[in-house]
């Protein structure tokens, strides 16, 4: 999912949580515009892209642990 991390989305947490999808993508609307994510399993990793206004800080969970 797409949350905020701070005060009027300046910063986004993205963390998908695949469950039974191998991918997903969507578009979430936010007060600074929208943020894009995709990702897909690949070899058991999590391949993930994001796009977000400029100025919006993006913190995603560390996909190597």
């Amino acid at each position: 999912g797409v949350q905020p991390a701070a005060p009027g989305y300046e910063v986004i947490r993205v963390n998908p949580v695949p469950g039974y999808l191998t991918h997903a993508q969507g578009t979430v609307l936010t007060p600074r515009g929208e943020v894009k994510v995709s990702w897909r399993l690949k070899d058991g990793k999590l391949d993930c892209e994001v796009v977000a206004p400029a100025g919006v800080k993006v913190i995603m969970p560390d996909a190597s642990k």
